[in-house]
């Protein structure tokens, strides 16, 4: 999955698609154990990899270690 490393979050998005589609068309018409063990390991690396990458939302909530007391 070395190949995913250095794409952008698009870009990772567009693989997943491709590997979306080869997975049903494997289930569907059949094919190689291999190709679809690869497809189906593909998806969940580039799944993880989109969500890993994506920032969080800004939020207003605050939590302990954001808070800084000074003593008076």
């Amino acid at each position: 999955m070395e190949q995913f490393k250095n794409l952008s979050i698009s870009q990772l998005i567009d693989k997943l698609s491709e590997y979306t589609a080869k997975y049903s068309q494997i289930r569907t018409e059949g094919g190689l154990k291999k190709e679809f063990e690869d497809c189906r390991l593909a998806i969940n690396y580039l799944t993880y990899e989109i969500e890993s990458r994506k920032k969080p939302p800004d939020s207003d909530i605050v939590n302990d270690s954001q808070v800084i007391f000074f003593d008076e």
